[in-house]
């Protein structure tokens, strides 16, 4: 990549059926279920966020 150059960050969830979702109460993930969740997850992206991307010579 070229100084200057920019990326594209996709976030996304796996959710599907085939998949462990962690959330995030300490248990074993096999065990969770969305009522131990609480909370949901909330991503907020502001103007001043960013990703950090070491990059190697």
């Amino acid at each position: 990549m070229q100084k200057g150059s920019r990326l594209a960050v996709v976030l996304n969830v796996n959710k599907n059926p085939f998949s462990e979702l962690n959330y995030g109460t300490g248990k074993r993930v096999t065990t969770e279920t969305i009522k131990d969740a609480h909370e949901p997850l909330r991503i907020r992206w502001y103007s001043d966020s960013f990703i950090k991307i070491p990059v190697l010579k």
